[in-house]
């Protein structure tokens, strides 16, 4: 087995992909956009042996020095959205070869001094799940919904919440319109869109983008990221960004203004984009799931539109227990006395934010 940790711009790391089904999260310039938002180092762990092949992109960040005492250290995480590990192997040897996929990566993650790794599994692209528990820790976060576009187009109108196509009907003669823009030219006007409803939905502040990340992820995404908007005499009512690669279309960013909330445009919008997604041959439209994979409100409007669902999970690997323990240990040290250990919740555990004094 051949083990190596690459850089985007090493051209071994498009090659290692385009063998296997992937998506964009596990693009190079994705990783890119990705990393520049947290200040991390985009990386691709990949671990191949004859005909075998085990990849997991990466985005490594130093740990918070108040929390270090001694060298640096560093932890890991999947970039944004389903970007757990790929694999492929022979038939028969499918666990035990991710098994040790999975041993190397926790050896080099360890001698690099990266203790704690945090992966969001893609429900998509299924990886065996006994070698990821026996290695680490899997949880379940809920479903996510997902549109079956082999189905005809009636069946997909049928299978629409009855409320939801009456609604898309009144849109269509209220003068609403729904186009895709594969040159995203109405980016900047997204841009606004977004914020806005980021703002009025009291997002935190990571989901306040940058217009260096719609920049950086329109050039690096080229081809593979489209715009949809939704318009009302030549305004921006609602728009989405979706991304599309190997048969998936993903539903990436989207938005609403306040003016037209009580319309609701956005169900015109998953509407045409089924349609748009189902006629260039995809074959999922993946719409996700409600906050953090919960069965909420934003989780319902989404079935409204397909009962299909898979599951979401993510998956925590400790690398060097020892040294995790101690930064740990430091966070509640700074926490002060009445810390209270929490549930499994949030991982790296010293990655969540202090108490406030």
């Amino acid at each position: 087995m051949r083990a190596v940790l690459l850089s985007p711009n090493d051209p071994a790391w498009p090659q290692l992909v385009a063998g296997l089904p992937a998506d964009i999260y596990y693009l190079p310039g994705y990783a890119i956009v990705c990393a520049r938002q947290v200040q991390g180092e985009p990386l691709l762990f990949a671990a191949w042996e004859r005909e075998r092949l085990w990849v997991l992109a990466l985005i490594v960040r130093p740990v918070p020095p108040a929390l270090v005492e001694g060298r640096p250290l560093f932890d890991a995480a999947s970039p944004y959205g389903y970007s757990g590990p790929l694999v492929r192997a022979g038939d028969g040897v499918l666990e035990s070869w991710c098994a040790r996929a999975i041993g190397a990566l926790r050896a080099e993650l360890k001698e690099r001094d990266i203790v704690a790794l945090f992966a969001r599994l893609h429900p998509l692209r299924p990886h065996p799940l006994a070698p990821l528990a026996d290695a680490g820790m899997l949880v379940h976060h809920g479903d996510t919904v997902v549109v079956d576009l082999t189905r005809s187009s009636e069946e997909l109108w049928r299978a629409t919440r009855s409320r939801f196509r009456t609604d898309i009907q009144a849109l269509c003669r209220r003068g609403f319109s729904a186009s895709m823009d594969q040159s995203c030219a109405r980016l900047a006007d997204f841009q606004d869109l977004y914020y806005q409803t980021m703002k009025r939905v009291g997002a935190t502040q990571e989901y306040f983008l940058s217009s260096d990340y719609y920049a950086t992820l329109q050039e690096n995404l080229n081809g593979h990221l489209h715009l949809c908007s939704v318009e009302s005499d030549g305004r921006l009512a609602c728009g989405g960004l979706f991304t599309e690669m190997d048969g998936i279309v993903q539903y990436h960013l989207g938005g609403t203004h306040d003016e037209f909330l009580l319309f609701s445009p956005s169900k015109l919008m998953f509407h045409f984009v089924r349609s748009w997604a189902k006629e260039r041959g995809n074959a999922i439209l993946h719409i996700g799931g409600g906050h953090g994979g919960a069965a909420d409100n934003l989780f319902h409007f989404k079935r409204g539109f397909s009962s299909q669902t898979v599951p979401f999970r993510t998956w925590r690997l400790v690398t060097d227990v020892d040294a995790y323990e101690r930064l740990n240990g430091r966070w509640r040290a700074l926490g002060g006395d009445d810390w209270v250990e929490r549930s499994d919740d949030y991982f790296p555990a010293y990655r969540r934010p202090l108490p406030s004094p």
